[in-house]
Parts: structure tokens; C-alpha cells; sequence
């Protein structure tokens, strides 16, 4: 009876390519973020990420974030 847009992304799909901010250090062993306001842990794709970073999610494993640093235009 009711149709999904084919272009709104929902559940874990949605927070593909989400930006979120470091609360911790993110390192390929754990980490945690702050993403949509709730506490997730993350892992990071691209070594030790520092606290207070802004990154951008890639995949989720399970219940972790994967993350990379979000380059900033003015480091382009």
C-alpha cells in the first residue's frame, strides 16, 4: 500500500556517507563518535583520527562505524 521513494535512503544505508564528529581518539582498533546525537563506537579506515575531528562514515560493521577524516575544501 505504501510506496518507498526510490531516492530517500533509510535504516543503515542512511548513515553511509554521514558526517560526525570524534568524542575520542579513532584508531583501526576502536574509537567512539557522535553521530545523529547518539554515541556510536567507530573504527577508523585511515589511522588515529584526534578527538574533536569531523568524519565521514563509509560502511557500519555490525554496530561499528567505520570513518575516515573528512577533508576539508580549504586542504584541497
Amino acid at each position: 500500500l505504501f510506496k518507498k521513494s526510490s531516492g530517500s535512503k533509510t535504516g543503515i544505508d542512511a548513515l553511509i556517507h554521514a558526517e560526525a564528529k570524534t568524542i575520542s581518539t579513532v584508531t583501526p582498533d576502536g574509537g567512539s563518535i557522535r553521530l545523529h546525537n547518539e554515541t556510536w563506537t567507530a573504527r577508523s579506515s585511515a589511522g588515529s583520527i584526534p578527538d574533536g575531528s569531523t568524519v565521514t562514515v563509509v560502511r557500519i560493521d555490525g554496530a561499528v562505524a567505520i570513518v575516515t577524516p573528512k577533508l576539508s575544501s580549504h586542504n584541497a
